[in-house]
């Protein structure tokens, strides 16, 4: 499927697009545009394949990565919030767009191109629009994308603005995902969700833009706080799209409170794995610094757990081989089983092998007649003896079986030793008909290099 392709471009893309460096959003927008492309070759011809939810999930799968690296926004946002966020229309909704500017203009040759994309761009704002307010109306939807429609309610406006970039910053306030102890607390970084600085307070994306006393100055600074007309939360998004000086004001503000989030979160990493084992000797709740005895006995704590890891990993092998050598010993029996109704003639002939290219030898052609033979004289045992219904007239039933649990090992067990002898090619060993020869030694393989390079 084009998926396949595109997300093998995908994957070269968004590894330039990092968070903190990389290019610009017009660049960035350019790259994923390429993918788009690969998408959209031949989109009217499958563009029915879009109403079943695995392409849904096909074409989400390579859009997601290409809209978090356009916004910089963190990996868990959500794909409908971080296609809003980067204003790229759903591929859903555009190759259905596709299909019907196809339909269009078969009908109607001269209609001109430009007016029918602008008609069915419309179509395609409004059912993304739809569903965006369906997905945030949602009975499950979760906070982050409700707070993410209550800045961004409008896709056309969004969409359509002339001015201002969302980077790393300003894509964790629209978002909610960041260097929020709300959050953090929620992906399992953050012990608690409250604020350290204000008692009895969550620290939310809206309290620490709005409420939060530590960032006091930067909201008269940037939010107009103070003013007749300071922004808040009910009209950040309103206040985006207002002038490009509005957007530079809410971009630094969300800048150097996210930056000093980010270091205050470093910051208690650091201290939470320096103190967190000495815990158990101090005490709950102690703030003094770990002395170097008790910093000796967290090293002998953790060499002693990394101890009882490595004989669990040790015990996961044997109990690994152990299970391995019951399943061999398991084949090996009905193997022998099979042999043993071969020879009594009970069994059927075995499958013969198929070697992909190439004809056929005679060996092969006689057992593959042989076990076609045999299987017929069963068919008919088995219809005389009524154990199968008789087939119904004009219609045929396949003289086929499936097969033996026999033949699964037999094809098992080739593929695994041809997988052996190529692991073994690939490392230099040489392959003959009677097996694996030793590899070439040091001297055989610069007399090898000397004659292949002396004609250069």
């Amino acid at each position: 499927m084009a998926t396949s392709k595109a997300l093998r471009v995908v994957g070269v893309v968004t590894s330039v697009m990092r968070n903190h460096s990389g290019p610009q959003v017009a660049k960035r927008r350019l790259m994923a545009a390429v993918a788009e492309s690969i998408i959209r070759y031949a989109a009217p011809v499958w563009s029915g394949a879009t109403r079943f939810q695995w392409c849904r999930r096909k074409l989400a799968q390579v859009q997601k990565p290409l809209a978090r690296g356009v916004t910089s926004s963190f990996i868990s946002v959500a794909y409908k919030t971080g296609v809003v966020l980067a204003g790229l229309l759903p591929y859903r909704l555009l190759i259905l767009e596709d299909a019907r500017c196809h339909r269009r203009l078969l009908a109607a040759p001269g209609t001109s191109r430009k007016e029918v994309r602008a008609s069915e761009r419309l179509v395609s704002m409004q059912e993304w629009q739809r569903s965006w307010d369906l997905a945030a109306e949602a009975p499950t939807a979760s906070r982050y994308v409700e707070w993410a429609h209550r800045m961004i309610p409008d896709l056309h406006q969004w969409v359509g603005r002339r001015h201002g970039e969302v980077d790393f910053h300003l894509s964790q306030i629209l978002t909610g995902h960041g260097f929020f102890r709300e959050y953090l607390h929620v992906r399992g970084f953050a012990p608690t969700p409250e604020c350290p600085r204000c008692p009895g307070s969550v620290e939310s994306v809206a309290h620490v833009l709005f409420q939060c006393e530590v960032f006091a100055e930067i909201r008269e600074e940037f939010l107009g706080f103070g003013s007749d007309d300071p922004v808040h939360a009910d009209n950040l998004g309103m206040k985006l799209l207002e002038s490009l000086d509005q957007w530079n004001s809410i971009q630094e503000a969300a800048r150097r409170i996210t930056k000093v989030l980010q270091e205050i979160w470093r910051e208690d990493e650091v201290l939470l794995n320096t103190r967190a084992p000495s815990s158990e000797i101090v005490g709950e709740g102690e703030d003094e610094a770990a002395s170097p005895a008790q910093l000796g006995a967290n090293r002998v704590r953790t060499a002693r757990r990394r101890q009882s890891q490595r004989a669990a990993a040790r015990a996961d092998i044997r109990l690994a081989a152990a299970v391995a050598e019951a399943e061999r010993a398991r084949e090996d029996e009905v193997l022998r089983t099979a042999a043993e109704a071969e020879a009594a003639g009970t069994a059927p002939p075995p499958i013969p092998r198929r070697n992909r290219g190439r004809p056929p030898s005679p060996g092969t052609i006689r057992q593959r007649y042989d076990r076609r033979i045999f299987m017929q004289r069963a068919w008919r045992e088995r219809m005389r003896s009524g154990t199968i219904p008789p087939v119904p007239p004009g219609q045929s039933r396949r003289n086929r079986a499936p097969p033996s649990e026999a033949d699964v090992i037999r094809r098992r067990r080739r593929r695994r030793e041809m997988d052996q002898a190529r692991r073994a090619a690939a490392r230099g060993a040489i392959l003959s008909n009677q097996g694996l020869r030793e590899p070439l030694s040091e001297e055989d393989v610069a007399s090898i290099t000397e004659a292949t390079t002396s004609g250069r």
